[in-house]
């Protein structure tokens, strides 16, 4: 009967001081000569303690109002039927509340850190191995806790004081949970085992390539780890696997200007790491039809300016180039020239236009020698040297029909016909004079 009765006496020490750990804070809600009112109407309490809402009389309710970030809201009735709401509060703030039935009658509940935080668990709990570059997230849990603060073989990690971090080597992670007392608890360690990833780099680490049917520019890839394998991964296509050190790329088929990322990736003993190219695909400049004008072999070229392009003229007569938008040149002889510009843009992307200059010398025409007219191709203005001979200048279509009659035997030494109101199109220039008839090709642009 004695060891019954000490088991019964043991099991109720047992069930006391469980129960006096638990702080139970009662609120009344009440109506009277002084009004409706909550008592207390201002209550500090720790956390993890209890708040019971009680009704003294009358038929009230209580409703949070405003309340700390992450706690849970409530609404409850405090009446004959529901004499009394329980709440917990999770998080350390105020918290406001109210009675919907009775203007005024308003309470707040503040809530500070309680002792010690629970010991944090995280998740995964490990061992944990894998890639430097693609280890898990590690998670810490903490009841109480407001702050957190990682470390790494016991040192702490700077800016690590979230819930959550990424680990990125090797080495044995903790987390230190604090409340807002400053009591803090550590949590059980978690051993991390990261793989070496290559580290890898590609150069150049930008390719410029001008539009054009196929663009082609050679990469050299390192990594800092023996027996890495590379890949291409481009958007939009399949990656290509197994490439050297030096692989050419290529791009073809793009019609517009764009830029998009192409990643280099390097894996070794399972890891991958990778680098990124930026590929930039631009538009050439456009070189518009230029104008020539000149007499005998003196001829103006000219281009309208267009912003951020330079120019450069090749004469096709093997002297030196010439530049701007516009130049002048002297040829040594009259003849038949390939006339070249390029226009260049600030990328070094060119564009390049030909056109065809005839200059025609006294042997060309029989019996007018110093006879000469220019330029041809012409577009505008025609200009003619007739090397003080007497003619009649005509222009005929291709197959001979007068089209314009220039000049009427009256030609001076040198006279400019104004060609801008004609058909574009191949013309002939029929030069009469009393010894000679001669028809030569005409353009006019």
């Amino acid at each position: 009967m004695k060891k019954l009765n000490a088991a019964i006496l043991g099991l109720a020490l047992s069930l006391g001081s469980f129960t006096a750990d638990a702080t139970v804070h009662t609120i009344l809600a009440s109506s009277g000569f002084t009004g409706n009112n909550f008592s207390p109407s201002s209550l500090a309490i720790p956390l993890g303690d209890t708040v019971l809402f009680q009704l003294a009389n009358g038929s009230h309710n209580t409703i949070s109002l405003g309340i700390p970030s992450g706690a849970a809201p409530w609404n409850a009735p405090l009446d004959g039927s529901n004499p009394t709401f329980q709440y917990v509060p999770a998080v350390v703030g105020t918290y406001n509340y109210h009675c919907s039935f009775h203007p005024g009658m308003n309470g707040s509940i503040t809530v500070t850190g309680g002792g010690t935080p629970a010991t944090p668990t995280v998740l995964p709990a490990g061992p944990i191995t894998g890639c430097a570059n693609a280890l898990p997230v590690l998670t810490a849990t903490s009841t109480g806790a407001t702050t957190y603060q990682w470390k790494l073989n016991n040192n702490n990690i700077p800016s690590a004081t979230n819930a959550n971090y990424t680990p990125a080597s090797s080495g044995v992670y903790t987390v230190v949970a604090t409340n807002t007392t400053g009591s803090s608890a550590p949590s059980a360690a978690v051993l991390v085992t990261a793989n070496e990833v290559p580290v890898v780099t590609a150069t150049p680490s930008t390719l410029d390539f001008c539009l054009s049917g196929m663009m082609c520019d050679t990469l050299a890839l390192t990594t800092t780890m023996t027996g890495t394998t590379f890949s291409i991964l481009v958007p939009g296509a399949p990656p290509a696997t197994g490439v050297g050190a030096n692989p050419t790329f290529c791009v073809s088929g793009a019609t517009s200007s764009s830029t998009f990322t192409v990643m280099i990736e390097g894996t070794a003993s399972g890891c991958t790491g990778s680098f990124p190219v930026t590929v930039n695909l631009i538009d050439p400049p456009i070189v518009p039809a230029f104008s020539m004008t000149g007499t005998g072999t003196t001829y103006n070229f000219s281009i309208p300016a267009a912003s951020g392009v330079t120019y450069t003229w090749i004469w096709g007569d093997n002297t030196a180039n010439g530049s701007g938008n516009t130049a002048t040149h002297t040829y040594a002889a009259p003849g038949s020239y390939n006339v070249l510009l390029v226009g260049t843009n600030a990328a070094g992307c060119t564009d390049t236009l030909g056109q065809t200059l005839t200059i025609l010398s006294t042997s060309d025409i029989p019996g007018l020698e110093g006879f000469s007219f220019g330029p041809n191709p012409a577009s505008n203005l025609l200009t003619v040297n007739t090397g003080n001979h007497t003619v009649e200048l005509s222009l005929l279509d291709a197959s001979g029909r007068l089209v314009r009659k220039l000049s009427t035997g009256t030609a001076s030494a040198r006279e400019t016909f104004d060609l801008s109101g004609m058909t574009a199109g191949m013309y002939l220039l029929q030069i009469r004079s009393k010894e000679v008839v001669s028809t030569q090709k005409l353009l006019i642009q």
